[in-house]
């Protein structure tokens, strides 16, 4: 999968992806795959592998090798990342995940939202927004986005799903449901 083979700087704790991880890493490397699933149990790796992909997506390239990642819109890349609670979820697993997996020497800004979360990421270099949503929050503020990419962690709701969703269609975006299967099935 061309990982790293050794101790990385920019990601000491670094480690292979496990078999699961691996085959939607490979599936994701094929354009016409548009909406993809990564569900199981707690600790098979669901908002390790969801924040990686986010991160190379504003990025444009795989982070352990450096190979772009080819994209159907040109331009600076758009991913939305829908969490649950904004406390016991986002905060306590999302944020942190997103922040291991951020290169410390590539430039970037942030912009906290009212519950002290960092909800707006920016990639200095690439011009790339990430913006972090809570499923708690009212379908209406989902409406009008237009972007690349949504990774779900854990299942949004419907009208949460059919907004995030029809934003991705004039950029021939991807989906990413990486989930526990409790509610919202």
């Amino acid at each position: 999968y061309g990982f790293y083979k050794e101790r990385n700087e920019a990601h000491p704790d670094f480690r292979m992806p496990n078999p699961p991880q691996a085959k939607l890493l490979e599936a994701w490397k094929n354009p016409q795959y548009k909406v993809f699933t990564y569900s199981g149990a707690n600790r098979i790796g669901k908002t390790f592998i969801s924040s990686l992909l986010g991160i190379c997506t504003l990025a444009g390239e795989y982070l352990w090798s450096g190979e772009k990642m080819v994209f159907p819109f040109p331009g600076p890349r758009k991913v939305r990342y829908v969490g649950q609670a904004w406390e016991s979820h986002v905060k306590a697993v999302v944020e942190p995940m997103l922040h291991f997996w951020w290169p410390q020497a590539r430039p970037l800004d942030r912009k906290k939202n009212n519950q002290g979360i960092d909800a707006i990421w920016v990639d200095k270099k690439t011009r790339s927004t990430l913006e972090i949503m809570s499923n708690v929050q009212d379908s209406s503020v989902f409406e009008g986005w237009m972007g690349d990419l949504v990774l779900y962690d854990e299942p949004p709701k419907r009208d949460v799903r059919v907004a995030c969703a029809r934003g991705l269609i004039d950029r021939n975006g991807r989906e990413l449901f990486a989930m526990t299967l409790l509610k919202e099935a």
